[in-house]
C-alpha cells in the first residue's frame, strides 16, 4: 500500500520570532499513517531575517522561496498549492506552534477515513497571557470556541481558522484563492460548494498568541468584521449568509453565562468589541491579502 504523503505549506511575513521553532516542531512530529514529504515556506516580502532563519534549518525537505516584494497571503498559498506534491496539504500560519508531536498525525485522520472530507480545521489555543489585554482575549477565545462547538457539532465556518488547516489532494488541486478575500472563510465556502465535507477536529490543537495591545486587537478585530461584510455582500449565493449566521438568543445566553463567571474579563472584552464596532463605522474595505498584521502576536 502506497504511503500517504504530507506537504506542509507556510506563508510567512516577518516571522523571525517563531519560524525556526515552528519548523523544528514540524520535523519532530511523529507520523504513523503518513510521511512528511516536504515543507514549503514562502517568505513574502519579509523585512526581517525570516528567509535566512528558515534556510538555516538543516533538512532537505524544507524549501524556502523568498519574495522581495510582498504579494499577499492568497498569492503565497496559491504558489504553495502549485508546488505541493503531497496527498494531503497542511497550511499553517508562521506564528503558531503545534501542541505536541501528534498534531500532523491527528489533523489528517478525517481525510484518511472519509474520502468526501476535503478540509479539516484544527483546534486553537491561546499562549499563556503576558498582558491584561491577552487575559481578556484568551478568556473570550475560550468562550467563543466553546460556543462555536455547539453549532453543527463544530463543523462550521467559525472553526475553520486560517491558522491551521488540512486539505485533501482532490480539494486543493481545484482550489485557487482570489486576492481580495478572507482566505479561511473562502476555503470553507468553496469546500461546501464543491460538495466536499469540512470537519473540525479538537484533538489537533495549535497554539497562537493573542494581541498584547489594544491597538493590535482593534487591527485584528476590525479586519475580521470587514471580511465578514465583504463575503456576505460579494459571495454569489446565500451560502455565505447562511454559514455566517449565529442564532442571536443562543449567543447572548452563552455570553451572559460567561459574563457571570468572569465578569471583569468578559466585561472588558464586550467593551473592546463595542469600541471596535464604532471604529468600523469609519472604516472601508481594504486589500485583505496585504493587511498589516498585529506585531505582538508574532512570538508564540
Amino acid at each position: 500500500m502506497k504511503s500517504v504523503s504530507i506537504t506542509v505549506g507556510i506563508p510567512a511575513h516577518n516571522e523571525a520570532a517563531n519560524i525556526k521553532q515552528l519548523l523544528q516542531s514540524l520535523l519532530d512530529q511523529v507520523l504513523l499513517s503518513a510521511t512528511l514529504q516536504e515543507i514549503i515556506v514562502i517568505a513574502d516580502g519579509c523585512t526581517d531575517n525570516t528567509p535566512n532563519l528558515a534556510k538555516s534549518m538543516p533538512d532537505p525537505r524544507i524549501q524556502v522561496i523568498h519574495h522581495s516584494v510582498r504579494k499577499g497571503k492568497s498569492f503565497s498559498q496559491n504558489e504553495i498549492v502549485g508546488l505541493a506534491k503531497g496527498d494531503i496539504l497542511v497550511l499553517l500560519d508562521g506564528d503558531v506552534l503545534p501542541l505536541g508531536t501528534q498534531f500532523l498525525e491527528t489533523i489528517i485522520q478525517p481525510i484518511l477515513f472519509d474520502p468526501e472530507v476535503g478540509l479539516v480545521g484544527a483546534d486553537t489555543m491561546c499562549a499563556s497571557p503576558e498582558t491584561f489585554i491577552e487575559c481578556v482575549l484568551a478568556e473570550s477565545h475560550r468562550f467563543k470556541t466553546a460556543f462555536y462547538r455547539t453549532l453543527r457539532g463544530g463543523n462550521n465556518l467559525y472553526l475553520c481558522h486560517g491558522r491551521a488547516r488540512a486539505f485533501s489532494h482532490r480539494f486543493y488541486a481545484e482550489l485557487s484563492w482570489p486576492e481580495q478575500c478572507p482566505e479561511d472563510a473562502y476555503s470553507y465556502l468553496i469546500c461546501l460548494q464543491k460538495n466536499f465535507k469540512f470537519v473540525y477536529t479538537p484533538k489537533a490543537p495549535i497554539v497562537f498568541r493573542s494581541p498584547q495591545t489594544i491597538g493590535d486587537q482593534f487591527k485584528q478585530s476590525d479586519r475580521f468584521v470587514l471580511e465578514r461584510k465583504h463575503m456576505v455582500k460579494s459571495y454569489p449565493s446565500d451560502l455565505a449568509r447562511r454559514e455566517y449566521f449565529i442564532p442571536p438568543l443562543c449567543f447572548i445566553s452563552a455570553a451572559m453565562k460567561s459574563l457571570i463567571k468572569h465578569p471583569i474579563l468578559i466585561g472588558a472584552y464586550l467593551a473592546l468589541t463595542a469600541c471596535g464596532r464604532l471604529i468600523i463605522l469609519f472604516s472601508h474595505w481594504y486589500d485583505h491579502s496585504r493587511y498589516q498584521p498585529s506585531i505582538s502576536t508574532k512570538r508564540v
